[in-house]
């Protein structure tokens, strides 16, 4: 992998761990503003998306950002799915647990993926 393809997917790791971790406080401090509701679209769709694509080494942009985006919906409708079908569903708590969950798996890319660059 190149130095700049490398620094693209370590930014794309760092960003969206920090747009996971921070709608996960704004929503589960129930902040109301119209922030909230953009970024929780952003990093419930693009955040669990890459969390679980990511470690996929796709070279090409469009394609990787296909993939993220396409897994994030299914993910989240998956995961809608499953709480209603159990009866447990409470989005606030349920939406800020999976950004916290998505949140620690960007940050974990994001330190592995530097440690790859450091050894490269």
């Amino acid at each position: 992998m190149k130095s700049k393809e490398q620094w693209i997917r370590i930014g794309v790791d760092a960003v969206a761990a920090v747009a996971c971790a921070l709608s996960a406080v704004f929503t589960l401090a129930d902040v109301h503003s119209p922030v909230r509701s953009g970024l929780s679209a952003l990093a419930i769709v693009l955040g669990t998306g890459w969390a679980a694509t990511g470690w996929i080494r796709v070279r090409d942009v469009a394609f990787a950002a296909t993939v993220a985006i396409a897994t994030g919906v299914s993910v989240i409708c998956f995961y809608a799915l499953v709480f209603v079908e159990m009866g447990w569903w409470h989005p606030v708590r349920s939406i800020g647990a999976l950004l916290i969950a998505a949140a620690a798996v960007n940050a974990a890319a994001t330190i592995v993926d530097l440690k790859r660059r450091r050894a490269a």
